[in-house]
């Protein structure tokens, strides 16, 4: 609701509307516009996503150097791999590795998810990646809890459980000044 004056000098309230359509509905393929789709196709050697503004290959395991390889609207890749799981004490500065990711297979288990089951060393946890017309996620799915900071010398008040997501290409950056 936006108020106007009125000429009598009260304020008349106006209500505004909008109508959001969505993010991503359409991508630019080969001089035409296509309607996006939230699928994951099986190749050799993985899954691909190529129906939408961008673009994602998931190698068959997710253990692969640059395992997953996004290519971005403007051409830019992104090409990264999961590491583990770590604890980091924040007031510490001190980080250690509780679990390492291991070779396990993706599977395709929605139209628009992959899936690698039991994906870390010494802890029972999955990786899932969803591909949408808006963006691209990763979750972990932890199916047991992991030993608490307190077993690596770690705060438990202090101490955050993190992925290690190592990016192996990503576009050059860009120095720039603002005023």
């Amino acid at each position: 609701v936006e108020y106007e004056p009125a000429p009598d000098g009260r304020q008349i309230p106006r209500p505004r509307r909008y109508v959001e359509l969505a993010t991503g509905m359409h991508y630019w393929d080969r001089g035409q516009w296509k309607e996006s789709q939230e699928l994951i196709e099986a190749y050799p050697g993985g899954a691909v996503a190529r129906h939408g503004q961008h673009k994602v290959i998931f190698a068959y395991n997710l253990a692969t150097l640059g395992a997953i390889d996004m290519e971005l609207p403007d051409g830019n890749r992104l090409r990264s791999h999961v590491l583990g799981l770590s604890y980091f004490d924040t007031a510490s500065g001190k980080n250690v590795l509780i679990a390492g990711v291991k070779d396990c297979t993706g599977v395709i288990v929605e139209p628009n998810q992959v899936l690698y089951q039991d994906a870390f060393e010494g802890l029972r946890a999955d990786v899932r990646y969803t591909y949408t017309r808006a963006g691209f996620e990763q979750d972990i799915i932890l199916h047991e809890r992991p030993l608490g900071p307190e077993a690596y010398g770690l705060d438990p008040a202090t101490t955050r459980l993190q992925v290690w997501t190592e990016f192996v290409q990503g576009p050059k950056p860009v120095k720039g000044r603002r005023a």
